[in-house]
């Protein structure tokens, strides 16, 4: 039987039910086999079907969102009940023998008897019906030819595999290019006869890349976009410890990647005003001032780290007046800005390891050896362990004063012990050594 089902959500108009089409395409070759009109196998159809309409049926599905897997392909192994509810459309309503919904059943009804009555279907009144109930007609006629069901290539699969660690690389790398190049821009014209602006310039220079790297990769990754952020979601929240090592290691490339565009771009300005290559390395990192000690230093990293996260919880939190839709991106970069134009002057607010290691290694390659480079412990303690401290600090401050749900270990029972709380935090595997201790510590 062919079964025929309007999903209007989602402009699809038809959908064929891949095991009733076996049916029907097993009758209808023996029945040209005997007539010898054709050799073709039912398979072979399956996936001709399958390949014309692969591109359309694809394309609406990636409208909703779903990804490919989601899409045409899969569907070819389930039942018509089970491809009307993937579309959308659920029922309460009693099933028949063959697992069909009474008005599912009826819908199709006129269809399949047109096609083993050998008679054409009717014309329908929508295009996209008319297209797939034309090409049925035409099985009768042998008129397929054989094609391939994916016509991806190579890059298109590696792609859909690695597309959230592309966005984070893609998010991490223009925010930091473009907060780099702004900084330097003011630092390269203080001294000439024309200034484009001053350090709050490049505070919101800052800000502004921030907010259009989030909206750039945020409806793919999350656009974390910082290592001290995806470690505290990890800890907090439950992202899984593997898409975070992922995630780091793609934030840390891209600083490095950002902050050698950057310096391609500006080289010339660089040798011709600093020669030396000593007076604008502050530009590329974060540097204290002469007169701060390193203990306000670092706490001058773990306070605004921890404002920066406490924010990103606040923001994700449904339970805390959220923002509209879109508006985190444009919250977060007015954030970023207003913590350098206020926690800036000490030590110019490393908000972000990746933003602050990345281009500091280009800075050292290229020729500057200032002693805050990687001349003393500071590039480590304060942009480091300092921004992951207070980002740490500030998902405890939130989930211990405000945060009710329970994917935060701040509210979870430690009935189990202290053990495999631990280890349950970070996702760890049983350590069948230990499991002997566990028990005694139920019992």
């Amino acid at each position: 039987m062919l079964f025929l089902v309007w999903a209007g959500h989602y402009h699809t108009s038809l959908v064929i039910g891949a095991e009733p089409l076996c049916i029907i395409l097993e009758h209808m070759v023996q029945k040209l086999d005997g007539e010898q009109q054709t050799s073709k196998s039912s398979d072979i159809i399956i996936q001709e079907i399958n390949y014309r309409h692969l591109s359309a049926f694809q394309a609406n599905r990636a409208g909703q969102g779903l990804p490919y897997e989601m899409s045409w392909l899969p569907r070819i192994n389930l039942t018509p009940q089970q491809l009307y509810d993937i579309d959308g459309i659920t029922t309460d309503r009693p099933l028949d023998e063959e697992g069909c919904t009474k008005d599912f059943v009826d819908s199709s009804s006129e269809a399949a008897s047109a096609v083993f009555a050998n008679e054409p279907l009717s014309e329908p009144d929508h295009i996209e019906e008319a297209s797939v109930l034309q090409e049925c007609n035409s099985l009768k006629n042998g008129e397929f030819q054989h094609a391939p069901t994916d016509p991806r290539n190579s890059w298109a699969k590696i792609r859909e595999i690695n597309r959230e660690a592309f966005a984070e690389f893609l998010a991490t790398g223009v925010a930091v290019f473009m907060g780099l190049s702004g900084t330097l821009t003011v630092s390269l014209s203080l001294d000439s006869p024309i200034h484009y602006g001053t350090y709050e310039t490049s505070c919101w220079s800052w800000g502004f890349a921030w907010m259009f790297g989030i909206y750039l990769g945020g409806g793919v990754s999350g656009a974390h976009m910082n290592p001290a952020i995806s470690i505290s979601l990890s800890l907090f929240r439950g992202f899984p410890w593997s898409r975070c090592a992922i995630y780091v290691a793609a934030q840390f490339l891209a600083g490095l990647v950002a902050g050698g565009l950057a310096y391609g771009l500006f080289a010339d300005s660089l040798h011709h005003i600093d020669p030396e290559l000593t007076s604008v390395s502050a530009s590329f990192f974060s540097t204290p001032q002469p007169w701060v000690s390193r203990g306000s230093a670092i706490l001058n990293q773990v306070v605004a780290s921890a404002i920066m996260s406490m924010a990103v919880l606040s923001l994700g939190d449904d339970r805390n007046n959220p923002p509209a839709h879109g508006m985190s991106a444009f919250i977060l970069g007015l954030l970023v800005t207003t913590l350098k134009l206020t926690l800036g002057y000490n030590v110019g607010a490393a908000l972000n390891p990746a933003s602050d290691f990345g281009p500091r290694v280009i800075a050292y390659a290229i020729g500057y050896r200032d002693q805050e480079t990687f001349g003393t412990h500071w590039w480590y303690q304060g942009p480091g362990l300092g921004t992951l401290a207070g980002a740490i600090l500030g998902c405890i401050i939130y989930d211990g004063l405000i945060f009710i749900g329970d994917e935060s270990p701040i509210n979870r029972q430690m009935s189990h012990g202290l053990r495999r709380t631990l280890r349950e935090l970070f996702r760890l595997p049983k350590n069948t050594a230990n499991k002997a201790d566990e028990n005694k510590e139920e019992a």
